[in-house]
């Protein structure tokens, strides 16, 4: 059971940052005049900033992969025996 929320929450945490990173390109876009920018730069925009979200999704995944090992460690009961 671990593993299934583990890996969902894995999935959520790439497809938010991916989706959240696309939100900032389009409102970079709507920012930046059409007349300087040429057809190249807005696709090179784009993926950089879909590679800067997949960049945070794997920060975060990270910190998550660490919670998720570090949590019950630190809130294990202690047998009275």
């Amino acid at each position: 059971m671990k593993g299934l929320l583990f890996w969902t929450c894995a999935g959520l945490t790439m497809v938010v940052s991916v989706a959240v990173s696309l939100v900032y390109f389009r409102l970079a876009m709507n920012l930046i005049p059409p007349a300087f920018l040429s057809q190249f730069n807005q696709a090179a925009a784009q993926s950089a900033f879909i590679f800067w979200g997949l960049g945070i999704g794997i920060v975060l995944l990270a910190i998550e992969a660490a919670l998720f090992w570090l949590l019950p460690r630190l809130f294990q009961r202690k047998s009275m025996s």
